[in-house]
């Protein structure tokens, strides 16, 4: 598969905040801000603002932020999670005010959106955020969490990745039941999932770079990057196929599951 050489290009926003989370589904860009969230297409360099209704409360620290493959938008703040259906019109507030620190959506036999709170746990919709489940069997009491991903896959595989300040788990089940695996050493911060023919590969970030599974985290390799430093931001593509990290202040790339890495020019 061919990609082109990748060009940085400044993506015009109204002033006000810092950018807290990024979503895409390879369509859109939504981004969460101190300010609120703001939208944006692929082609297009300009965002814009997303509008509460005015009998909601103003949009602000809006972190983390999902963008579902069925085109609802999730917004987490500082007054809980809010959904936006796909009319772009309409609004609910779908999950009260918590410490939370993914939402992750899937398409499997429903509209899977599943949150981690830092304090509460998991939770999981299978309506699109209409009821919710807790999700918490095999996790140890008070476990601070730290990322939670999905895989690209989890309509088949039901696989699922949850990374706590002292523990790391996987879930195959789509009642989301948790087994502990091996844990990397140092302070974590972030999780990925790469699904390919050849297998499924595992990544965690933290102050000790990244590190890689491929046996569903029974043992972790530490992972040769172009430059050293704390890993504090894993993305994938919306197919993910294609993987970045953020490692200290420098952003590197790996299009082919990981196996080798190219340090991507400043923007």
């Amino acid at each position: 598969m061919a990609f082109p050489q990748l060009v940085w290009r400044e993506l015009l926003r109204e002033t006000g905040g810092a950018v807290l989370a990024l979503a895409t589904d390879g369509r859109n860009i939504l981004a969460g801000t101190a300010s609120g969230a703001f939208l944006t297409t692929m082609e297009s360099a300009v965002w814009t603002p997303i509008e509460f209704p005015a009998d909601k409360t103003k949009l602000e620290l809006a972190q983390p932020v999902a963008l579902a493959p069925w085109g609802d938008r999730y917004i987490a703040t500082p007054n809980g999670i809010f959904r936006q259906h796909a009319d772009g019109t309409s609004w609910e507030h779908c999950l009260g005010a918590g410490l939370t620190v993914a939402i992750r959506t899937a398409q499997a036999d429903g509209h899977f959106v599943v949150v981690a709170d830092r304090l509460d746990g998991v939770l999981v919709s299978r309506n699109g955020g209409t009821d919710w489940q807790p999700a918490n069997a095999g996790l140890a009491a008070l476990s601070e969490i730290v990322d939670l991903v999905l895989s690209p896959r989890f309509a088949q595989d039901h696989l699922a990745l949850l990374v706590t300040a002292d523990a790391t788990y996987i879930s195959r089940s789509r009642r989301f039941t948790w087994r502990p695996v091996a844990h990397p050493p140092g302070s974590l911060e972030c999780a990925a999932i790469l699904a390919a023919e050849q297998g499924t590969t595992l990544f965690i970030g933290g102050e000790l770079g990244l590190f890689r599974s491929d046996d569903l985290g029974r043992t972790w390799q530490a992972v040769s990057l172009p430059v050293n430093g704390p890993c504090n931001v894993l993305a994938t593509d919306p197919a993910a196929s294609v993987l970045v990290a953020a490692i200290d202040r420098a952003i590197v790339r790996s299009w082919d599951g990981g196996g080798t890495w190219e340090h991507l020019p400043e923007a």
